[in-house]
């Protein structure tokens, strides 16, 4: 019942909330196991599934009430990059007008940590670029 409520709410969402939050279903299992080991006891009972199943459905909101405010640049900065503006200097420059420098620094760590792009080095010029990483999930434009 969890998974299903789970998987359709993921529909609804924004890539960013997808991929934030898919390993929640994951941590509902691992927190039933380890309040199993709490009760050092085998046998998972209704309570101890209840409590991990309100625990993971309390994550995923605070994952979607939390998202929109690193959403906007995280979003700019990934279309940027798969549109082939790679480099940090490239990027400073696109957004010198409407992103903080620092901003897109963040971002570029966000997009990194969450596994949309990776992090290399130009093969010729060895400037750090960013390459975006296929998830089969595409970016929704904000302004």
């Amino acid at each position: 019942e969890f998974y299903k409520r789970f998987q359709a709410r993921q529909l609804k969402n924004s890539s960013f909330v997808q991929v934030l939050a898919e390993r929640v279903p994951e941590k509902v299992l691992k927190n039933v196991i380890v309040q199993s080991a709490w009760n050092k006891t085998l046998l998972v009972d209704h309570e101890m599934l209840e409590r991990a199943i309100d625990w993971g459905t309390y994550l995923y909101r605070c994952i979607e009430q939390l998202t929109p405010a690193f959403e906007a640049a995280e979003a700019q900065v990934l279309q940027a990059i798969q549109e082939g503006v790679d480099t940090p200097r490239k990027l400073y420059h696109r957004f010198s007008a409407t992103i903080p420098t620092e901003r897109i620094q963040k971002a570029l760590k966000a997009l990194d940590w969450i596994g949309l792009v990776q992090k290399g080095a130009d093969p010729v010029s060895h400037s750090v670029i960013y390459v975006p990483i296929d998830k089969s999930v595409e970016v929704e434009h904000t302004t």
